[in-house]
């Protein structure tokens, strides 16, 4: 699992029995800080390893591309255990 949220995520993830990464949270037991410059060629390895199927992603909720504010009330109240998801 790839953490890029932070803001305490990890800690009230329960055990997947996953390897787990981040780039935000870098104080949590059992995470490995992942550092990634945002240049072409990281994100292109990135974009390989999410087709590959090796990153996971961990969808809180999904909101049609019409309820975009209500996805940010959701993402600003902090307490989602994922990834809010605009959808077109």
């Amino acid at each position: 699992m790839l953490d890029t949220a932070g803001r305490g995520t990890l800690a009230a993830t329960p055990d997947l029995g996953t390897r787990v990464a981040s780039v935000a949270e870098f104080d949590v037991p059992g995470v490995t800080p992942v550092f990634a410059r945002l240049v072409p060629g990281d994100l292109r390895t990135v974009a390989e390893l999410a087709e590959a199927g090796m990153l996971k992603v961990r969808v809180a909720r999904t909101f049609p591309l019409e309820q975009a504010a209500e996805a940010q009330r959701a993402l600003a109240d902090g307490h989602a255990p994922g990834r809010i998801v605009l959808l077109p």
